[in-house]
């Protein structure tokens, strides 16, 4: 009988999916799945992020150099979710980097707007956009409110 990891390798190869549940703040399951992920190529990863950031997120780890990405994180992070975190977010790195096309399946986090309107104001011809863009994403922070 064969038990254990190799067992769990051996039932996700013969697998067309493979669900792994989370726990929050712990850091089992981002090592977990980057364990899997670092013996099987999965085509997909469907993550609690929003969609439009796992987008932009999978484009900057593809195209960033390292300082730079490190740059964006600094900046950005908070509005990753749980991707804000080291572990969570090496997981992404190394799925994107294997070519995994990530996915998000979550609604945009309260301070989303902020990487969400970065991007928009670089794309965007519109001058009226690009000001409207970039008054979101400096303000973003304070028009928070929590009633």
């Amino acid at each position: 009988m064969v038990w254990g990891w190799t067992k769990l390798l051996e039932k996700a190869r013969e697998s067309n999916d493979v669900l792994i549940g989370e726990d929050h703040f712990t850091n089992e399951i981002p090592y977990f799945t980057s364990a899997l992920a670092s013996q099987i190529k999965f085509d997909n990863f469907f993550c609690e992020i929003d969609p439009f950031t796992a987008g932009i997120l999978e484009e900057k780890i593809k195209t960033l150099p390292k300082n730079d990405l490190q740059e964006y994180v600094n900046k950005y992070g908070n509005t990753f979710s749980f991707y804000a975190f080291t572990p969570e977010f090496a997981l992404l790195k190394q799925l994107a980097k294997s070519n995994t096309r990530i996915y998000g399946t979550d609604q945009i986090l309260l301070v989303g707007e902020q990487v969400i309107c970065s991007e928009l104001y670089k794309i965007t011809k519109n001058k009226k956009a690009r000001d409207i863009y970039l008054d979101i994403e400096k303000n973003s922070k304070t028009n928070l409110k929590v009633s």
